[in-house]
């Protein structure tokens, strides 16, 4: 009798825990559903974005900013979107970045609109077509929807084969192959992914043997994977995937900056009368490095071409130029070919980058031969040597000679912080206010497009992020901000500290 008594009140216990359990569970779901909306949009902010981000096991995010003309142009498209997939339990959200600056130095947002899908809490960038049609589709294929389509038939097969200019079908029935490749499938937004299960077909397409066979309508039209690990796929898709020889298009971008694959590029004229020399050229070095990297061609004057030799910095007077785009590490390297645009010269450029003996190329204006001036002016051939290899707390201003829009807020600021420099200059020789034009300019280790910034390199501190000044541009504002994040103390004079 004793032993039931105690038996019914260990089983009492353990349902008020349950209900209780229970109890708080539908408190925190609840009250992360109810964050604020816009139509159907969940509105995030620095304080609820990692609660909402655990919470729900897809979550699309648009960082945005409200001067943005491509995000305001996006949003009725993000909107439909979301009234869409509500009723899929697949949830969006977004972000205003210019408010939600934890955010915006989290992701290193310089440029927008950006979108993010987080699946348990890991990000995917999406960078498919700015509509509510393609982003849906391609939230299903990552979520809910099928990744890999199955083929019945000879005839699914022809049709499937036809579908793009590169397929790939898995001929096999392993389960663990399949949750593999499905893995690949739901990560690549460009591929289309097929399955073969019948055995008759696997004798005749596969031999049969389990195998990944990747088919195009170019070069050697099909390659063979036996490895069926996530891997080892993805690696055979990069490598194989794309023509030996691209022009530079979005795909060609998306593999080489964004996926990151070193390319081998080639800016030219195609006016010029040795276009087509210089095509040839380029298709034999793509025969003879075997998918080292990707090769590429294309005009400077194409709009593709003519923004990304911007961003390489490539001036029309150095066509024909080659350079080797690598952003296999934390930063876009550079590499620039010196020498007679030849076959040898090319396939030793490219031993030469295999085997780490180049230095990045560096966009650096020209050392100036007096600098005196209350603000340090900084140039790409200096900038390691006065921000970062010492103990000196400097701090700098980012702007762009360039930016035509941005020309009176970089002047205004310039001016500011001229007043700045002249206040504090001689009060520690150790604090250094430097200036430092990206327009004409380089910085391996930093790469932005927002101007002007300012950015402060405390003196014990140099193997860390840099401090970035979010405060009002006003000249009492920025004198703080040194001051609270300066290493080296600051003197008004012997006794008085500023």
């Amino acid at each position: 009798m004793l032993f039931s008594s105690w038996s019914l009140f260990l089983l009492s216990c353990e349902r008020s825990l349950l209900f209780l359990n229970l109890f708080l569970l539908l408190i925190y779901v609840n009250s992360e559903l109810n964050l604020p909306k816009d139509k159907d949009v969940l509105i995030l902010t620095d304080l609820t974005f990692d609660s909402a981000i655990n919470n729900y096991e897809y979550l699309m995010v648009f960082f945005y900013a409200p001067w943005c003309i491509r995000c305001n142009k996006f949003h009725p498209e993000y909107d439909e979107a979301a009234s869409i997939l509500k009723n899929e339990n697949l949830y969006l959200a977004k972000v205003d970045a210019t408010t939600e600056k934890k955010l915006e130095k989290k992701f290193k947002l310089t440029g927008f609109p950006v979108l993010k899908l987080f699946i348990k809490g890991k990000p995917i960038e999406y960078n498919g077509e700015r509509n509510h049609e393609d982003l849906v589709k391609w939230i299903r294929k990552k979520t809910t929807g099928s990744a890999i389509e199955e083929l019945f038939n000879e005839e699914d097969i022809d049709i499937f084969k036809q579908s793009d200019d590169v397929v790939i079908i898995y001929f096999g029935k392993d389960e663990n192959d399949i949750k593999e490749c499905i893995k690949i499938a739901r990560k690549d937004d460009n591929i289309p992914f097929g399955i073969i299960k019948d055995e008759n077909l696997i004798k005749k397409y596969a031999n049969n043997d389990r195998k990944i066979i990747l088919y195009k309508n170019f070069d050697e039209k099909s390659r063979e994977l036996n490895i069926i690990k996530e891997k080892e796929i993805q690696d055979f898709i990069n490598k194989y995937s794309t023509p030996k020889l691209m022009r530079l298009d979005k795909k060609a971008i998306n593999y080489i900056f964004e996926k990151k694959l070193p390319g081998l590029i080639l800016y030219a004229d195609e006016r010029s009368r040795r276009w087509n020399k210089y095509e040839k050229l380029m298709r034999n070095i793509s025969e003879k490095i075997n998918y080292k990297l990707k090769v590429v061609i294309t005009d400077i004057r194409d709009v593709i071409g003519a923004k990304n030799a911007e961003l390489m910095n490539i001036k029309e007077n150095e066509l024909p130029t080659l350079r080797i785009a690598d952003s296999s590490g934390e930063y876009l390297k550079k590499y620039k070919m010196e020498g007679e645009l030849n076959e040898d010269n090319i396939i030793q450029f490219v031993n030469d980058w295999e085997h780490k003996k180049l230095k990045p190329y560096i966009k650096s204006a020209k050392i100036p031969e007096e600098n005196n001036e209350d603000v340090f002016v900084l140039v790409g051939k200096t900038f390691e040597k006065e921000v970062i290899n010492n103990d000196k707390d400097v701090i700098v201003l980012f702007y762009s000679s360039l930016c035509y829009h941005l020309r009176n807020q970089c002047k205004e600021l310039l001016k500011k912080y001229s007043e700045v420099a002249k206040r504090l200059k001689r009060l520690n020789p150790k604090l250094v206010l430097a200036k430092i034009d990206f327009g004409e300019n380089e910085v391996e280790s930093i790469q932005m497009s927002d101007f002007p910034k300012i950015k402060i390199f405390p003196g014990n501190k140099k193997d860390k992020e840099p401090i970035d000044y979010e405060g009002d541009n006003s000249i009492d504002d920025i004198i703080k901000f040194i001051k609270k994040n300066s290493w080296n103390h600051i003197f008004l004079d012997e006794n008085e500290e500023l």
